[in-house]
């Protein structure tokens, strides 16, 4: 089992532009491991995460890469 731990407390754990590629970074080599079968996406804070940061990226990019992200992995 693997855990990806979402820690931006400060911004809820709103995901960039940068966060989403390395999460994806991270799956796809967890993809390649026999060792890991089952995978838990988490957060720190009182949130799990509050979305797209939009404060320094358009939102319709980010929302392309979710989508091929949950594309991707499922």
């Amino acid at each position: 089992m693997a855990i990806i731990t979402l820690n931006r407390t400060e911004k809820l754990n709103a995901l960039t532009h940068e966060i989403l590629h390395r999460i994806n970074s991270i799956i796809e080599d967890i993809r390649k491991s026999d060792k890991v079968r089952a995978v838990i996406l988490t957060g720190t804070g009182k949130a799990f995460f509050a979305g797209t940061d939009i404060s320094g990226e358009v939102p319709q990019i980010a929302e392309v890469e979710i989508n091929l992200m949950k594309d991707r992995n499922t």
